[in-house]
């Protein structure tokens, strides 16, 4: 399985960009055994936040490029 953590925290940083979240920092983790979705972690101002993008999705979006998948 490929790792597509790298392109990913590309695309989240450019989407926070658009949001005018230009302090937050973005770590992308790849899925480890279990649960086969990717772990976004933002943090920003002492916050942090965290979401999961399953991993069809990050394939479809490793194959065609379209952000919408992410």
């Amino acid at each position: 399985m490929a790792d597509y953590s790298g392109p990913l925290r590309h695309v989240v940083e450019k989407m926070l960009l658009h949001r005018g979240r230009r302090a937050a920092s973005c770590r992308v983790l790849a899925p480890a055994g279990g649960p086969r979705t990717y772990s976004v972690l933002l943090d920003e101002a002492g916050i942090r936040e965290q979401f999961f993008i399953d991993l069809q999705h990050v394939e479809k979006f490793a194959e065609t490029g379209n952000e919408q998948f992410v």
